[in-house]
């Protein structure tokens, strides 16, 4: 059965929705970074992984996964105070709701993996310091309002 301490350990699967968020910012940052700045010669199986970044769908799975597993985390928040005593029903639909935010996790665990591959092709081709300056823009993304709530 789903416990206060368990609710609380699903919530904290918070900070994979900030990763994912982190991953989108950084995924976008170094793709504007390379084309701008296009190196003369790449490697053949890393130029066809770069062009097909370039599909105006290459991201929705992504982002569709996270806006899902956002909605996951909102509506398993019990509200009200802590109440000693749990009907069946309520157990049976905490119980529902935990199964699917695990569900969202591990999918969303599976979409970022595949994303930070991609941006790891993106940063053979991105100098070092570039990568600072954007590793800094995304931090401060990340601490203004783009991500909200969950920081």
């Amino acid at each position: 059965m789903l416990l206060l301490a368990d609710k609380h350990k699903f919530l904290g699967s918070n900070h994979l929705l900030v990763r994912s968020k982190k991953t989108t910012l950084l995924f976008g940052e170094y793709l504007a970074y390379t084309d701008s700045h296009r190196k003369r010669s790449y490697k053949h199986k890393d130029a066809r992984k770069i062009v097909s970044f370039h599909q105006l769908n290459h991201l929705d799975d992504f982002n569709n996964a996270i806006m899902e597993s956002e909605k996951a985390l909102t509506q398993s928040e019990i509200s009200g105070g802590t109440p000693f005593y749990y009907s069946k029903n309520i157990l049976s639909l905490l119980e529902r709701r935990r199964n699917n935010i695990k569900e969202h996790y591990a999918t969303l665990t599976k979409k970022c993996a595949s994303i930070e591959k991609d941006i790891k092709i993106l940063k053979k081709y991105v100098w070092f310091w570039p990568r600072i300056k954007i590793a800094a823009r995304v931090e401060n993304a990340c601490k203004s309002k783009l991500l909200g709530k969950h920081l």
